[in-house]
């Protein structure tokens, strides 16, 4: 007589099942940790190019990406203040290794992120100086709320001069205003001047 077997034989369909359920459970564990590699990390990058004051270009992986930076909204180009919030953000980041932490993607594809340098957030900084506004619409952040609030209190930057616009009223009104002048042409009289 043969003894009883401890475990049960190896069946090609109990097989397939073992690998199956194996296959499904990597699969499982390689998409979470994908997710939190991708949603978490923090890219240490070289900033390219300023485009104005809250917007900046940097290169990942040879791909030239645009960055937004959240939270904040900074003085258009062709707006008061535009030119000075743009070379504040110039002075203190361009050529610059910066960490980028964010991967939304606003309506227009740049990557929304707070830019840092070391424990700086230039974000805020850009807001404490009186450069940019805190972005209440898309932003609760405390740290910038507070920030504005104090630079307005100190009268820094913009706040110092009459009646300052935030830009999205500015692009609002001007969004439908009769286009005598291209914006290529407003860049290059404010460049010149």
């Amino acid at each position: 007589m043969r003894p009883p077997l401890l475990y049960k034989p190896l069946t090609p369909c109990i097989l397939m099942h073992m690998i199956t359920e194996y296959n499904t459970l990597r699969y499982v564990f390689l998409t979470i940790a994908l997710f939190i590699f991708f949603s978490s990390k923090a890219q240490e990058v070289i900033v390219s190019e300023v485009a104005d004051g809250d917007t900046i270009r940097v290169y990942v992986d040879t791909k030239l990406r645009s960055i937004r930076l959240k939270g904040i909204d900074a003085p258009e180009l062709n707006q008061t203040y535009g030119d000075k919030s743009t070379q504040a953000l110039v002075s203190k980041i361009l050529n610059q290794r910066v960490t980028i932490e964010g991967n939304e993607i606003d309506s227009y594809g740049r990557q929304l992120a707070d830019v840092k340098i070391g424990d700086r957030w230039i974000n805020r900084e850009l807001v404490e100086e009186g450069y940019a506004w805190h972005y209440k619409y898309y932003s609760d952040d405390k740290q910038l709320a507070d920030a504005e609030m104090e630079a307005k209190k100190e009268l820094r930057g913009l706040w110092n001069t009459d009646q300052p616009i935030p830009p999205w009223e500015y692009r609002k009104a001007t969004k439908y205003a009769p286009k005598n002048e291209s914006v290529l042409f407003n860049r290059l009289r404010s460049f010149f001047q």
